[in-house]
């Protein structure tokens, strides 16, 4: 079972059917309907009773639901107080970029962040794979007076 999976049966169980949780997570409805029904399946019992009105919670389904909310508060809980241990403000700051973005995204954006973000994030923007769009963005001379 994986966070993504509760994450999703606490949307529907609160939104009250597939399409609504769907756009909750935005998500395609198809893809919310697949993980769920996956997880029915890997826990071999149903969670929800679906009907024209929404749905609503089965008796395993509510045990489930209490439990995954739990799941996620406390997911949610370790994660900053991970970081606050590990990075104490002095971390390397990470870009996740799409590919299919234009490679020169990055240099056309004005700075949003004070001073040293920019320039711890140009300092780790060398350690990007070569050939990667985010390498390549970060490589001109626009981008790197902006990070000065």
């Amino acid at each position: 079972m994986e966070l993504r999976e509760l994450r999703v049966l606490v949307a529907v169980a609160e939104e009250g059917g597939m399409s609504a949780a769907a756009r909750r997570l935005h998500v395609s409805q198809s893809a919310l309907s697949q993980t769920f029904t996956a997880l029915e399946r890997q826990l071999g019992v149903t969670l929800l009773v679906r009907s024209s009105s929404g749905v609503r919670t089965t008796e395993a389904g509510a045990m489930l639901l209490n439990e995954a909310r739990a799941v996620l508060v406390r997911h949610d809980q370790a994660v900053p107080a991970m970081a606050a241990l590990t990075s104490r403000g002095e971390g390397t700051p990470r870009l996740g970029v799409p590919l299919e973005l234009p490679p020169d995204l990055l240099t056309q954006l004005p700075p949003a962040r004070p001073r040293p973000f920019h320039r711890r994030l140009r300092a780790a923007a060398p350690a990007v794979a070569s050939g990667n769009r985010v390498d390549e963005a970060w490589s001109g001379s626009d981008a790197e007076a902006r990070c000065r």
